[in-house]
């Protein structure tokens, strides 16, 4: 996932392990949390550890990323945890 806080910041990039839980009839949790993965940014070789989510750490892969994380040019963040419910309503 890439990102910006604003228009005119630099753009940042993070990884997460996702998953969806439905919770009621109607209802469902989508969560997501970063996991250490290896992307060869020249920049970031720190382990990440997931304080939150502690099963997160469990995961590690290897990915093939792109020419501007390999160089740096991209910042790397982490998510702890994030995600957001959504709720189903019928339709009329």
């Amino acid at each position: 996932q890439r990102c910006k806080k604003h228009p005119w910041s630099r753009e940042k990039y993070f990884y997460a392990i996702a998953a969806k839980y439905k919770i009621s009839k109607n209802k469902a949790i989508f969560v997501m949390a970063s996991a250490n993965i290896i992307d060869h940014n020249r920049k970031n070789k720190k382990y990440f550890e997931n304080k939150i989510v502690e099963s997160a750490n469990l995961f590690q892969a290897e990915v093939d990323s792109e020419d501007d994380i390999r160089n740096g040019k991209i910042k790397k963040t982490f998510v702890n945890l994030s995600g957001y419910i959504n709720d189903e309503h019928g339709s009329i």
